[in-house]
Formats: C-alpha cells, structure tokens, sequence
C-alpha cells in the first residue's frame, strides 16, 4: 500500500482540498492527515472545530486525521513544518509528503530547500545585518538569498511552506519523499472567488459576514458546516487584555517568540488600545508583521514557552479515521513507540504537549456563539466516516 501524508489546516475544507485529494489519490492507496486543532499557523482560531474539519476531510478521500500539537501548529512555517515532518517520520508508514504550490515544481523547491537547510558562505551575515535594519526575518531571508533562490519561491505562501516541509525532511534524514501539486483555481490570499474555488480566507470572510459560501465547499459537507458552531478570535479579546494589563515584563519575555524588548511594546500597547485590532495596529511593524504578534498573543493565552517549541512529538492524536484508516493504525502500532491516542481519558502519563493540547481546546472552547464547558477532549471520540 502506497501511503500519502499531508499536512492542512482545512480552515474549513473547501473544494481546493477536494482537488487536492482528488490528484493525490491518482498515485497512492491511502492519505494520512496531520492537521492543526483549534488554532492555526497565522496565530488565529480555526472557525470550526478539529472534529468538524477532520470529518469533513474523511467524507472527501483522507482515511486517517492526527492532531498537530498546538505547540507546532501556532507557530512560524519553519517549526510548523518540522513539527508536522517529525510527527509523519514517527508513522514508519508514509511513502510521500504531498503539499500545493504555486510552482508546481518538487525538484526546484527540493534544491532551493537544500540551500535554506546549508546555507552557502556569507548569507548567515546577510541575514543578521537585514534583522539589524529592522527586517522580520521572512523578508530578511528572502533578500539574503537574492540570485540564489527564485525569489517568488520564497514570497509566495504555498512555496514557502513547501520549501519548509522539504528542508524538514532534508534536515531530519527522513525517507518520505516530497510531492508537490500545482495550486488550482484562487491564490492563497484572493479575496474573490475563481470559478468553484475560493481561497480559504475568502470563504471565512463570507461566513463571518452571513454571504453564501457553500458553492466553494464540496456538497457532502454542507449539512456537517450548517450544524457546527462559527469561532472567532475576538471571543478572546477580553482575556488577551486583561492578560497583557496584569503580566509581569520578565513573565511575557519567557513566552515563545518574544525578545528584543518586545514584551515592553506589548504591555505599553494593551494600557491604551481598546480592541484587538487596534492593539494589533500599535504593534506591527516592518519587524514584527501581524501574523507573529498574533502568535505570540496566542502563545501568552497558552502558556507557551520558549522551551516548549522545542519538545519532540510524544504521543499520536486521532482525530478520525475510515475503514482504511483503522487498518493503517494497526500498521502504525507495529512501527512507532510512540503512544496512539485516541481517548483522552486513557491516556493519564504525564506530557507537556499533551497538557498544552488539552488547554488549547478549553481555549478554543471560549471562542463559538457561546462558552463551551472545559473538558470537550474528554468526551469527544475520533470521527468514524464508513466508506
């Protein structure tokens, strides 16, 4: 059995997904998910929750969701992707790691990855005299490698996160083997739809705001969408500023990410801004873009430290799974050492991840139309899909 891995956030599964899928299942027998639970890589809340998104997944050609800890899933594409490649590895099951590009390319986004992974002389100095100049570092790094790396590999979003999940597997020795598909129908970051797709953020844009989106989510989900609960950040604008209005300096610098006095531009902020977009807006600049801030917000909710972006993968969630699912547990079983999790109550050794996986969900819990008791991970079983 030729076996497929994709990492995906689904926020929510749109009919781009569906092609996805659909090109990825032409060439393997089974498709493994590793998906974000209820926060995603640009330090946002998911609109619905991971067993919704899971499902929806299953009904069109996944046979197996794992949870991405929150810990990997809200951070920067580089800690993202090595979490996500890490916990495939784990498997011992999966032949390729299948991902969308605007390129289309796997050999010119492999090369250009074996060059972020060894960087050539020089270009480590190039980098830190751009951060100097008070570059984030995505934009430093992009100017870096000018001549070297096709600039739009490094600029455009689905490129990015392909070059990532290629260095992760270069600089993790894995023998999974990247994949990638050429992105169809909208751009990551279109605002109008093309056609039957539209981007992600398009389609929460029009949730959010009641409009019609169901023409760009494939049939078989409509009914799964139409009964699960909308989530939003700004359910937690209260309790980032009551955070950020009590939180000791020295407390907020040991969060993951922040540095170089950024704890004191945070905390300076939340004494005068009234909302979440306001706070956002007094703090983002050319060196710390919204999707880091965000993040870090997060990350102060979460607990998250430093330290803890580095743990490695210690368990495997089960979000849900098909017939071929269950069977590609049992092949896991016999591969990894690695505790299989698929209820919550069993699993009582204590983990860090884990514990932060736990309170991400009592989190996400605060963030529908209305207060979800804590505990949800305790009563909620892996979606079974019958094919």
């Amino acid at each position: 059995m030729r076996v497929a891995g994709i990492i995906a956030e689904y926020n929510p599964f749109h009919n781009g997904h569906r092609y996805q899928l659909d090109m990825v299942r032409k060439t393997h027998d089974a498709v493994v998910c590793v998906m974000s639970g209820g926060f995603v890589q640009r330090g946002d809340i998911a609109v619905f929750d991971k067993w919704t998104r899971a499902e929806a997944a299953l009904l069109n050609g996944a046979d197996l969701v794992l949870e991405l800890p929150a810990v990997y899933a809200c951070a920067t594409a580089e800690r993202f992707a090595y979490g996500a490649v890490s916990l495939f590895d784990s498997l011992g099951i999966i032949d390729s790691l299948c991902f969308g590009s605007e390129c289309g390319d796997t050999e010119k986004l492999r090369s250009a990855a074996e060059l972020l992974a060894h960087e050539p002389p020089g270009v480590s100095e190039k980098i830190k005299a751009f951060l100097e100049d008070g570059l984030s570092f995505p934009v430093a790094r992009e100017q870096a490698f000018s001549g070297l790396i096709d600039s739009e590999l490094l600029h455009q979003p689905n490129n990015l996160l392909g070059l990532e999940y290629c260095k992760a597997l270069l600089l993790q020795n894995s023998n999974i083997t990247p994949q990638t598909i050429l992105r169809a129908g909208c751009d990551h970051h279109a605002e109008t739809p093309s056609g039957n797709f539209a981007s992600a953020g398009a389609i929460r844009t029009m949730l959010q705001n009641g409009e019609e989106a169901f023409s760009y989510l494939p049939q078989n989900t409509h009914a799964l969408y139409q009964n699960a609960d909308f989530h939003s950040i700004k359910k937690l604008e209260t309790a980032i500023f009551s955070r950020l209005r009590v939180i000791e300096p020295e407390e907020l610098r040991a969060i993951a990410d922040v540095g170089e006095g950024l704890e004191h531009r945070l905390i300076r902020a939340a004494q005068t801004c009234t909302t979440y977009e306001e706070l956002l807006d007094a703090v983002v600049s050319k060196r710390y873009p919204r999707t880091k801030i965000q993040r870090i917000l997060l990350a102060m909710l979460l607990g998250i430290s430093q330290n803890d972006r580095t743990l490695p993968i210690s368990y495997l969630r089960v979000l849900g799974f098909t017939e071929t699912g269950r069977e590609l547990l049992r092949q896991i079983k016999q591969q990894t050492d690695l505790p299989i999790v698929t209820k919550t109550a069993d699993f009582s050794q204590p983990d860090r991840l884990f514990a932060l996986d736990l309170r991400a969900s009592d989190l996400f819990g605060l963030c529908g139309s209305r207060i979800v008791p804590a505990g949800t991970d305790f009563i909620k079983s892996p979606v079974f899909v019958r094919k």
